[in-house]
């Protein structure tokens, strides 16, 4: 079982943490304002400028809530790498006749 607590905004819990509540340490954690989960939510995969924010509401319904994230400076220069590869790409197939 997991509890997740976070802050309530209305009726949806936008969860900051996720506790493990067959860990003996956290046997004597407050649940009255988070909400228990029986499985850990498979996270969605990473995607870059996208990140994803755990939900709940107190009937225990669980999802993610994907926001856009800044890049890093390495995302940025992956971004751009792709970017001059594609072009490069098309200039070749032109060059050989292949874009039409």
């Amino acid at each position: 079982m997991y509890l997740l607590k976070g802050n309530w905004e209305g009726e949806k819990l936008v969860t900051s943490i996720m506790y493990n509540m067959d860990a003996p340490e956290n046997a004597e954690l407050d649940t009255s304002d988070g909400v228990l989960i029986d499985e850990q939510p498979a996270f969605p995969e990473a995607q870059i400028g996208k990140g994803h924010i755990l939900c709940a509401n107190a009937d225990g319904e669980v999802w993610f809530e994907e926001i856009d994230v800044p890049l890093t400076p390495e995302q940025e220069m992956q971004v751009r790498i792709d970017q001059q590869q594609a072009l490069i790409d098309m200039l070749i197939l032109d060059s050989l006749g292949g874009a039409e």
